[in-house]
Order: structure tokens, then sequence, then C-alpha cells
């Protein structure tokens, strides 16, 4: 991190809603008719499988937004799950139908992993036509209650260091801390953390004396245990007056964060493909605001314990303009954050379970991914399952989440 950022304008881009010379939305010129979707068969394609946020809010909106656009269709919901939310936002971008018709719900990390250069995309978020979002996340840090640190300012003073607990390192978790730290403060991150349960409750044990996560998902765990929300990047009611994290970090701290939680401000993204007519885009966009109203499916929200905070498609073009406008220092800066350290482990395999997935070397349990994990055997290509004890091996590995995983593994026998 070199490269100082001279001037504040680089973080009011960053946290405003404005970058000049994006233009996000591939419309085409105004048509004449008002748009209508009767006789047609309206699908919201959902980035993940069955289960879990995205397939709730995709679900969600494929059941109440019909109710309110033009013609009433009839709807389907399609999980089209791959490469982290990449396969669906491809097929928006190259395959999906032009006339409202089709929409999708797609990982809030949709810009920023275009912007990262990620392999495999072949979309363009400026040419998407945002829908809105069904929520928004607040990321904050939080500390035991009886700690004398009571805000990020606090926190910049304090004498001693500051034990975080987070799951793996290039998680979220881990890369908001070292924001801070990089920053100046004084603060260290504890990994291998499964989730914010055990992270809080790493917290109640006096292991650490703070962690972060969404405001959302700690929100009970914060009152139970009478956590304190010393900083927040976001605007959930629930943290007014906690300092928000780019009004009391340096300037080049400021931005960096903000590039980072810029996308969680859009938290569930919709988004329509390239070339919708106007009149089409602006009834999505109205149909989606008014179901996010809709009294059956705010008791379904209510039920399931799941939040919704709307934001408008107009307000994700600027959130999504900010990413793709970022200096290219501030990238260079973000993706050292996200760089995992390999572990490089060498001698013969202590043992093998579940048919390859689980080795151990080296004193360490290394998981063996099916697609992610590279596995030769006497230098050809080989499978995991053919990985037995004894063998003499060279891996390298890196934290994925709070576990181990391989990313090479090369033996003989």
């Amino acid at each position: 991190m070199t490269n100082r950022i001279r001037s504040r304008t680089t973080i009011l881009s960053l946290t405003a809603l404005a970058v000049g010379g994006l233009a996000l939305g591939g419309h085409t010129a105004p048509a004449n008719a008002e748009a209508s979707w009767k006789g047609k068969k309206f699908n919201v394609i959902i980035r993940s499988g069955p289960g879990g946020g995205y397939d709730f809010y995709g679900r969600l909106m494929a059941r109440h937004m019909p109710k309110y656009l033009p013609g009433k269709p009839n709807s389907i919901a399609t999980n089209m799950s791959g490469a982290g939310g990449i396969v669906a936002a491809n097929y928006l971008m190259q395959r999906a139908k032009r006339d409202g018709s089709d929409i999708a719900i797609l990982t809030r990390a949709v810009t920023l992993a275009q912007k990262m250069g990620e392999r495999g995309i072949k979309y363009d978020v400026a040419k998407l036509n945002p829908i809105g979002s069904a929520t928004e996340s607040t990321w904050v840090w939080v500390l035991k209650g009886d700690h004398p640190v009571k805000s990020l300012t606090d926190l910049k003073k304090f004498k001693g260091m500051v034990k975080f607990a987070g799951t793996g390192r290039g998680s979220a978790s881990y890369q908001r801390v070292k924001l801070l730290e990089v920053d100046g403060y004084p603060v260290r991150v504890i990994t291998g953390y499964d989730g914010n349960e055990e992270k809080t409750l790493a917290i109640a044990r006096g292991d650490v004396e703070a962690t972060s996560g969404s405001y959302e998902s700690l929100r009970t765990l914060i009152n139970d245990l009478k956590l304190t929300v010393i900083g927040r990047m976001g605007n959930h009611p629930g943290t007014k007056g906690v300092e928000q994290a780019t009004d009391v970090m340096s300037e080049q701290g400021a931005a960096l964060a903000a590039f980072a939680s810029a996308q969680d401000q859009a938290g569930r993204p919709f988004f329509g493909p390239p070339g919708l007519k106007p009149d089409v885009l602006k009834a999505l966009r109205a149909a989606f605001r008014d179901a996010l109203k809709d009294k059956d499916l705010l008791r379904e929200t209510e039920k399931a314990k799941r939040s919704v905070g709307y934001v408008s498609g107009e307000q994700m073009e600027k959130l999504y303009a900010q990413i793709l406008g970022a200096p290219q220092s501030v990238v260079a800066a973000f993706k050292g954050l996200m760089a995992v350290p390999e572990d490089k482990l060498k001698g013969k395999l202590a043992s093998v379970k579940k048919g390859g997935r689980v080795l151990e070397i080296g004193g360490k349990t290394v998981g063996v991914s099916k697609s992610r994990s590279k596995v030769m055997i006497n230098g050809a290509k080989g499978k995991r399952g053919a990985l037995k004890a004894g063998m003499s091996c060279e891996v390298v590995a890196a934290e994925r989440g709070s576990k181990l995983e391989a990313k090479t593994i090369d033996c003989k026998m």
C-alpha cells in the first residue's frame, strides 16, 4: 500500500453515490407501447442451489413480484448454481430473454468479481440492468461489553492488542479486521472459528475480545452477549450512532474500506439482462419495489426471521459504478488483503479418510476438493480416491473458510 491517495475526493467517490463517466444499464430507445407480461412466464434465476439466503429471496420475489407486473404472469424460480454465481451472471448476460421474462438474483460480489478479474467471467455489469435489492447489509466490528474500547476512535488510541475471532484467511471476517490492521489499529485476527456462533462464543470464553460480521447476522448474539458495536460500514437503523469506518480511518484506509464494503449495500441484488426497453425496466423496478411492501411477503420474511431492506435499481447503478471506477491502487491493496498464505507440506500421508476427501500430512488435516484440488500421482493426473496412506507427497494447501484445503497434491507410490 505505497501509493498514497492524495484527495478525500477518492473516498467520496466510493462512499457517495456517483462516479462520473460510467453509465450502467444496457437500455434501448423508448418503446411505444406499455410493457405487459400477459401470456408470458416470469422466470427468476437464482445464482445458487436450493436453501440459503439467495434462494429464499429469489423464490420470495418469484411469488410476489408477478402480482405487481402488468398482465400478472405465472412465475417460476430456476436455480442455476456454479462458479460462485458466475454461471448465472453469464447466462443473464448472454442467453436470457430480453423482454422482461427473465431476471436473476446474482451474487452481491458480481461487480467486485468483474473488477478483480476473476476467471470465467463473460458478463459486464455495466450492460446489465439493476432492478433492486431485497436487503442491504451493514458490516460491524464488535467487542465484549466490559472492554474499555467503545468506538473505533478509542481502538486507535488503545495501548494494548485486541484479538478478533475470524473464520479463514481470505474470508470477509478476516479481511475486515485486516482493514483496521493495515490502517494502524492495534488488532490481530485469530482464524479457525466456524461461523458467528463460534466466534462470539470465543469472546464469551475469553479466547478473544472481539469479532466482526454483518449486523443482520450478529444482531441476536450482540444483544444476548451484551457486545459493543464499535464501528460499522453501512446504515442499518440498529447501528445508528456508531462510528462509520470511513469517517475515522485515514484517507487510504477509508477508500479501501469503502471499496471492500460497497457490494454489501445491495446484499441481495436482482438484475435484468442487457437490452431491456425502458418501459419494461421501469415496470420491473416498480413491481419489485411494491412487492417488498406486500403484507403477505412481509409475513413470510417475519416468519423466516429474514430482513427486508429495499435498495432501488438507481441506487444500485451508482453503487456498482463506484466499484467499477475504483482506482487501481485501491484494487491492488484489496487484492493484498484477499491473498491467502499457502502451507507447503511434505512427507508421507499419515492417513486418508472419506475416500480421499480428507488427508493427514505433516501433522495437519487437509481437505481435498473434487473440483478445486489438483491431484498428481507418479507424474500423471490422478483422482483423490486413489490416494493411499504411506504415499510420499508434496501438498500445497490454503485455508478455505475455517479449514485447510489442498490446492495441489503431488504423490509417488
